[in-house]
């Protein structure tokens, strides 16, 4: 049996770590006969990589070392080479690409890079808002940024002047979008989901209460992934966004961070990487890892 195989970028320990990994999820039999669910196949050392972003055959990330946007080209994946640098302002950054453009999230707003020409990005504007802008999910030409003191949206048709269209104060940390739904995590424990049907005029449809420290979350199919330091993950049924269910937690020690990749989850920290089979929701099974 022929699997798909994707390449998953990760920012394990220092260095940027690429694997081949198993898009697909498959039984242990299978497995078995496949090979390993992630096979690591490239390092780029570098001491300080804070955050990065792929688009097409470049990786891009934010050196906080030099402070420094750089730029991979990773069309021979097994030997990354650096062939942009950008000195940047900040000390810290997050990043994000929508289309040709990469949005560089800091503190006090976010930058946007024309980034058709990767050997060397141009900063085309700026914007400022109120807090981090910790996280930026984009739709239909709009980006949602949690901010960390609110939920902004932006019409950013025109990236050289992007255009706040709507705001509401929220201490909110992490977001992600489906089917016309945003999901939103704030540092007082609360997932609050908005209806963006409208996204010139967002409504709250519901919220959840989470005890204990969260920091990431994903959505699929109505089910939402939260994550708690140190401990492990809460899914969330969000069918009626009226009122939420957790339907299961699985704990996994030590997890720093996690992403959710097809059908697959997969989560990383201080005991490795962990793949979880997320075909139920109900019942998530690990079915690969490595370290």
């Amino acid at each position: 049996m022929i699997h798909r195989r994707r390449i998953v970028f990760l920012v394990l320990l220092f260095p940027i770590v690429l694997f081949n990994v198993v898009s697909i999820p498959i039984t242990a039999g299978e497995l078995a006969q496949s090979g390993e669910m992630l096979t690591l196949i490239a390092k780029y050392p570098c001491e300080f990589v804070e955050s990065i972003a792929v688009k097409g055959k470049f990786l891009y990330f934010f050196d906080s070392e030099s402070l420094s946007l750089k730029v991979l080209d990773i069309s021979d994946i097994n030997n990354p080479r650096e062939i942009g640098c950008y000195i940047l302002p900040v000390q810290d950054a997050e990043l994000f690409v929508y289309g040709n453009f990469l949005y560089l999230g800091f503190n006090d707003g976010f930058m946007v890079f024309d980034i058709s020409n990767p050997e060397k990005p141009k900063k085309i504007s700026e914007c400022a808002v109120d807090g981090i802008a910790m996280d930026i999910k984009f739709e239909d030409n709009k980006a949602f940024v949690a901010s960390g003191s609110e939920f902004i949206v932006f019409n950013v048709r025109n990236p050289a002047i992007p255009e706040c269209i709507y705001s509401v104060p929220l201490y909110c940390q992490s977001l992600c979008l489906e089917k016309n739904i945003a999901y939103v995590l704030d540092s007082r424990e609360t997932m609050s989901i908005f209806d963006i049907t409208n996204p010139n005029i967002p409504f709250k449809a519901g919220s959840y209460s989470i005890t204990g420290a969260i920091y990431r979350i994903f959505a699929k199919r109505k089910y939402a992934y939260t994550a708690r330091e140190s401990e492990g993950i809460r899914v969330i049924e969000v069918k009626n966004p009226q009122k939420p269910e957790e339907i299961c937690r699985m704990e996994i020690p030590g997890i720093a961070d996690f992403f959710i990749l097809d059908n697959l989850m997969f989560t990383y920290g201080n005991a490795g990487i962990s793949v979880i089979d997320i075909r139920s929701p109900r019942l998530p099974r690990e079915i690969g890892g490595y370290g």
